[in-house]
């Protein structure tokens, strides 16, 4: 639960940093940073961290924030025109696309 709190906590501060630094830039989508990302280096390095000293707590602490900053990915808007689940067996003649008669 902890760590589940913690990522929430790192993604939004990642994202405010990420849209300040391309608020500029005229891209196609926008970016978040990417949560598998985040639980990755979390669950890694954050327990590392906590028990170390305080100086070295906080150099660990901005290099996995800098590390989340760095993934990021786009967010795609979706059409919803896209069937989600295009499940083959489902169509009458699914072997030869044709009925026997």
């Amino acid at each position: 639960m902890y760590l589940a709190n913690m990522v929430a906590i790192a993604r939004n501060e990642a994202n405010t940093e990420i849209k300040e630094s391309r608020q500029n830039k005229e891209n196609k989508y926008e970016y978040q940073a990417n949560v598998n990302t985040i639980i990755g280096s979390l669950r890694e390095e954050f327990a590392e961290a906590v028990f170390s000293s305080p100086l070295k707590r906080t150099l660990k602490i901005n290099r996995i924030m800098n590390e989340i900053k760095r993934s990021v990915v786009s967010v795609r808007p979706d059409d919803g025109k896209t069937p989600i689940n295009n499940n083959s067996r489902k169509v009458k003649y699914r072997h030869n696309k044709r009925s026997n008669l």
